[in-house]
Parts: C-alpha cells; sequence; structure tokens
C-alpha cells in the first residue's frame, strides 16, 4: 500500500512538473508573439512616417535650383530629409529603384 501510495505521489510531481513545462513554453511563445508584433508595429509606423513625408514632399513645391542670391547649390534641408525618407523607402522595398530615381528627380526637380 505505501508503494502504491509512493507511486501515486511521483505520478502526480510528474503531472505537476508536465504543467509547469507547457505553462513555461506557452509563456515563452507568448512573449515572442508579443515582440514580434512589436517589431511590426514599429516597422508599420516607420513606412506610414515615410509615406507621409514622400506625399509631403509631393505635395511641395519642387526645387528650382539655388537662387541668384545664393551661391550655395546645397538644397534645403527639408529636401535633404525627403531624400532620406525617399531613400529608406527605397531600402525597405517599398520603392523599387525606378520609383525612387522618379520621385528623387521630381523632388529636385530634374
Amino acid at each position: 500500500m505505501k508503494a502504491k501510495q509512493e507511486e501515486e505521489q511521483q505520478r502526480l510531481q510528474e503531472d505537476q512538473q508536465l504543467r509547469r513545462d507547457m505553462l513555461a513554453m506557452q509563456k515563452a511563445s507568448i512573449e515572442q508573439q508579443q515582440k514580434q508584433s512589436k517589431e511590426e508595429s514599429d516597422t508599420f509606423k516607420s513606412l506610414s512616417a515615410a509615406i507621409t513625408a514622400l506625399a509631403a514632399a509631393q505635395a511641395q513645391p519642387q526645387f528650382s535650383g539655388p537662387s541668384s542670391s545664393s551661391s550655395s547649390a546645397a538644397p534645403r534641408p527639408d529636401i535633404m530629409s525627403q531624400l532620406k525618407e525617399l531613400a529608406e523607402l527605397r531600402k525597405l522595398g517599398v520603392l523599387n529603384e525606378d520609383e525612387f530615381t522618379a520621385a528623387k528627380k521630381r523632388l529636385l526637380n530634374l
């Protein structure tokens, strides 16, 4: 009878350990899903910001080159930031090379 009780106790302990292991695996899976969801959300926010910047770049007046009162041919800082956004869109695969080049030309009025 004592052996049967010990056997039952051993089986209960094994069941408890199995449940703890399963809970740990479920927790790890949930944490991985949360991490992936956050990464996807961050990527979406980045893409959304880049698309917004691209739309704003297309809506702004085009760069017409240096004015007669300025000897510098460097683009304005807002143009530079828009070019960076375009490059980021290309890097992310949102724009292909032809789309990037066309958008860059529109932005710089070339």
